[in-house]
């Protein structure tokens, strides 16, 4: 186990060999929840609950032996299990993902809850269309958990770009195929008679924003504005645990939305909340663009204030 800290604190760039477990432990976790609403000093309790689901994950990428396969673009994945999950960049290199290449990375992440065989993962692959030839043709996604030595194999076989195939460059993947992420849009690039006018500055791209109200019994309702007009608008809720629930609604035509979540608190604690209509963000590690994010509390129990 101390060897695994210390390899996921170099991959998470700390190189000091003369520190306490309690100072790379911190560090592993502060560098893995970065960005999110988690606390940057993690209790003892919390840290003596997870160093055990500490391991490293080897993925093997392999890009297919065909015309113009390789890409310029940054590649992302998401790997689920159960409900904990993990996104991480994968490339670092142009050479990563050129024709004929298989590319080998190794991830630092907390184990994911339900690994009994390859249909208990969900993969999620994409890129962000960058660089001047971002078209990319993959051939298969190997997932190796070093704690258990369990071995996963996604075929995809398909190409992710705005050019070919079925225009996506966001593609869900299962054990036996690969197919289009239903939740994303996916266009096809234009002629170039069809390009709109270099000299046209492109529209500001206004970012989501939502808000949370407690009702007082464990419910919240969610609202939201600065969403795409009648979108399928997908809202988040994390739990002190790491625990996701995915809850969706619908725009309206001026793209907003009133959303009451029914009750969701189990136990007192927070949950933080935080949405997306699907629209891409080159910029975000999950190539999304997101909402801001809203923690609240869970109201405590009446039993327990006695």
């Amino acid at each position: 186990m101390m060897e695994t800290l210390r390899q996921a604190a170099q991959f998470l760039g700390f190189n000091q060999p003369q520190v306490s477990l309690i100072e790379l432990v911190t560090f592993v976790y502060q560098q893995m929840f970065a960005g999110t609403q988690y606390p940057t000093s993690p209790s003892f309790v919390f840290l003596r609950n997870t160093l055990s689901d500490l391991t490293i994950y080897d993925v093997t990428v392999k890009t297919g032996n065909v015309v113009n396969a390789g890409t310029t673009a940054n590649v992302f994945i998401f790997i689920g299990g159960g409900k904990s999950w993990f996104e991480r960049k994968l490339n670092s290199s142009v050479t990563d993902f050129a024709m004929g290449q298989t590319s080998k990375f190794s991830i630092p992440a907390f184990k994911l809850s339900k690994e009994t065989s390859d249909s208990s993962y969900r993969v999620i692959i994409w890129h962000d269309n960058s660089g001047t030839d971002p078209s990319w043709y993959l051939e298969s996604i190997t997932i190796q958990n070093r704690l258990t030595n369990q071995i996963m194999n996604f075929p995809c076989n398909r190409w992710l770009a705005r050019n070919k195939g079925d225009c996506a460059i966001n593609l869900f993947l299962d054990h036996e195929k690969a197919y289009p992420n239903p939740n994303i849009e996916h266009k096809c690039e234009l002629s170039p008679e069809e390009q709109p006018d270099e000299n046209t500055p492109p529209p500001p791209s206004v970012e989501p924003v939502i808000s949370v109200s407690s009702k007082g019994d464990g419910s919240f309702v969610v609202d939201g504005s600065h969403f795409l007009p009648n979108a399928k608008v997908y809202i988040r809720v994390v739990d002190d645990e790491l625990t996701n629930l995915w809850l969706n609604t619908t725009s309206t035509q001026q793209g907003t939305f009133s959303f009451p979540t029914g009750k969701l608190c189990k136990n007192p604690g927070a949950l933080a909340f935080s949405a997306n209509d699907g629209r891409p963000d080159k910029n975000d590690l999950t190539g999304t663009l997101w909402s801001n994010t809203i923690t609240v509390s869970c109201p405590m129990r009446d039993d327990e204030g006695e």
